[in-house]
């Protein structure tokens, strides 16, 4: 580990190495992997989650997908029609190299897209159903990279709100106390970028081109609906918890994943759900901290302390013995 990382980790209250901390452990899935990062990784799961990546490399039904996802271990370079299927294959293939260090979480949540790794973690869907998901996803996200735009927001939505107004023509998703997403037509987000700067905000465009809440996209639901199908859940070994279902059980059919691409993910509202339920433990699934931040500083909001690690630090790192 180079130094630098573990003093920002620190200073950020994450854990340079696996602790025992008490409440349960939950692993934690956002919507995107970065790509340069994926190939530090790529022998570890090559050797430790070599089962799971070839089922999901079988899964895909498409000789061509299966070498693409294989290339973005290596290179993390994939095109953006594989996309969703290449991040969920790795995810998975993560969860795995974890539980064979010792890590069985009681829990597992997704942001996002990256719900859908959780579900396959938790036994709720079977690889078959989730590749079809991630192609459908895939497909939709490159549809929308055209006219569509989003941006990340580093403000509370009612302050968000203020200064946009109330007939903002920008679809707002809430992911923690201060992270807001904007999506919709480039030129309106374009405006509401420009007007939020000017407020003194701070506002950045997503790792990903496209946007999936934007407007536009609901001309694909019907094509989308259709290529996935009929999608089977099962009971599942794992609780997950949904970002559009906090306090309940997610039905994972098809319509499902049409609204975690089209309604506002309450990640801060789930995340809540899963410290009052006792967590306090969070793994963060990526070889990049993404919604970590994001998790400090929604206990933070409930005066709670958690831990919170990062996967390729801890699979990185020699094993060492951990607890859930």
């Amino acid at each position: 580990m180079d130094i630098g990382r573990a003093d920002r980790n620190h200073a950020r209250g994450i854990a340079a190495t696996p602790a025992c901390a008490p409440g349960q452990l939950a692993l934690v899935f956002g919507p995107h992997l970065g790509g340069d990062a994926v190939s530090e990784l790529a022998p570890v799961l090559r050797e430790d989650a070599s089962q799971a990546l070839d089922e999901w490399y079988a899964s895909t039904e498409d000789s061509v997908l299966a070498a693409g996802i294989a290339r973005f271990l290596d290179s993390g370079d994939v095109p953006r029609l594989w996309l969703q299927s290449a991040v969920t294959g790795v995810q998975v293939a993560l969860a795995a190299a974890l539980g064979q260090r010792g890590l069985a979480p009681a829990a597992v949540v997704g942001l996002g897209t990256g719900e859908l790794a959780a579900a396959v973690v938790a036994g709720r869907l079977d690889v078959g159903d989730a590749a079809r998901v991630a192609r459908g996803l895939s497909v939709l996200l490159a549809a929308s990279a055209g006219a569509a735009r989003s941006a990340a927001v580093a403000t509370s939505r009612a302050a968000l709100m203020r200064v946009l107004g109330a007939r903002a023509p920008v679809h707002v998703v809430t992911l923690a106390p201060r992270l807001q997403v904007i999506a919709g037509r480039r030129e309106a987000v374009d405006q509401a970028s420009l007007a939020l700067r000017a407020a003194g905000v701070e506002v950045q465009p997503p790792p990903l081109a496209g946007a999936l809440h934007a407007a536009g996209v609901e001309a694909l639901r019907e094509p989308f609906l259709r290529q996935l199908g009929p999608i089977a859940p099962r009971a599942g070994h794992t609780r997950l918890y949904s970002g559009l279902a906090a306090s309940g059980s997610a039905p994972l059919d098809a319509e499902h994943w049409w609204d975690v691409c089209r309604r506002s993910c309450q990640f801060d509202a789930v995340i809540g759900s899963m410290l009052a339920g006792g967590v306090r433990r969070f793994v963060e699934v990526g070889p990049r901290s993404a919604v970590a931040d994001y998790i400090l500083e929604i206990a933070a909001e409930r005066n709670l302390g958690v831990h919170v690690e990062a996967a390729d630090e801890l699979l990185l790192e020699p094993p060492a013995i951990c607890c859930a």
